[in-house]
């Protein structure tokens, strides 16, 4: 599993998609779903609440009240409430986070290691039941 690659151009869509899930979820309150399709650059959000509209993507992740324990501290204030609250600043602090200290592509090489954990299991079951008695 140690041979997935990612590419830092995909880490840094994913980091400003990812941004801007987070400031969509303090301004709106609404849970979003990190969408991608797991192998090309198009990264994008919905809301839980929405179907999503390319059934080709699958969710990464969501982004929602302990949003933070993913990224862990941060020196931007996150609060959009406070008076100093600067969502660009926020913006600039969680894709630092994810492309500069590493955090994005341990997210996606994660995520995708347990897509092919899921997918090999998924086929060993199958596998096994080709052996069953209704397939003699």
């Amino acid at each position: 599993m140690n041979d997935v690659q990612i590419e830092e151009s995909q880490v840094r869509k994913f980091a400003a998609v990812y941004a801007e899930a987070v400031l969509t979820w303090l301004d709106s309150g609404e849970a979003q779903w990190l969408t991608w399709d797991g192998h090309s650059h198009r990264f994008d959000f919905i809301s839980v609440e929405r179907d999503p509209d390319d059934q080709g993507q699958l969710i990464v992740l969501t982004i929602a009240e302990l949003w933070q324990r993913q990224l862990g501290e941060l020196d931007e204030i996150t609060d959009p409430e406070h008076d100093h609250f600067d969502a660009d600043a926020l913006r600039n602090a969680v894709e630092h986070r994810l492309v500069e200290e590493g955090l994005g592509e341990r997210i996606l090489k994660g995520y995708l290691e347990q897509v092919a954990r899921i997918t090999a299991q998924l086929e060993a079951q199958f596998d096994d039941g080709d052996d069953g008695p209704d397939n003699q």
